[in-house]
């Protein structure tokens, strides 16, 4: 099941500079926690989760799903977090955003939270942090002489390729 947190408040637009997106911030600690969470596994025929930030709003609205996709409006404001400068005082904001939105959602669903308990301190055991190989590798050469591996780690700010 995929996760994914959508910044309700502005158009949807590409931005230019990292630390004016909400998104792509969020996306690599959202992969992570989705992984722990739900360990490629689908609930209820869900398929993906998406949380839309909106701060006028008071309380979670949730959506009936549609075709495996379950919309939930939640009451964040994505400029509190775009508005934190250091990478770990962001990944304080991932575990407690997180932790208050799921444990509403899990307490609507009746799903066991010690699941989410468990995915939440995995998720921060890694510091939030997406490591994996790059699809296709290793890979050889046309020689067949060298092999070539090739690691992706994504961070809040960064992407890395190491070869």
């Amino acid at each position: 099941m995929d996760i994914r947190f959508y910044d309700e408040t502005r158009p949807r637009k590409k931005r230019d500079n990292i630390d004016d997106d909400f998104e792509s911030q969020f996306s690599a600690a959202t992969a992570v926690f989705s992984f722990f969470l739900f360990k490629g596994k689908s609930k209820e025929n869900i398929k993906q989760i998406n949380i839309d930030c909106r701060k006028n709003i008071k309380s979670i609205f949730y959506h009936d799903v549609v075709d495996g996709f379950w919309d939930i409006d939640v009451p964040y404001d994505p400029y509190v977090f775009l508005s934190i400068t250091e990478d770990e005082q962001k990944r304080k904001e991932f575990l407690r955003v997180f932790n208050e939105i799921f444990e509403q959602i899990f307490e609507h669903k009746n799903w066991d939270k010690e699941v989410l308990q468990k995915a939440l301190a995995s998720s921060k055991e890694v510091s939030f942090k997406r490591e994996f190989l790059l699809k296709g590798t290793p890979k050889k050469n046309p020689k067949k002489d060298k092999l070539a591996i090739v690691r992706c780690i994504e961070d809040i700010r960064s992407f890395q390729i190491i070869c």
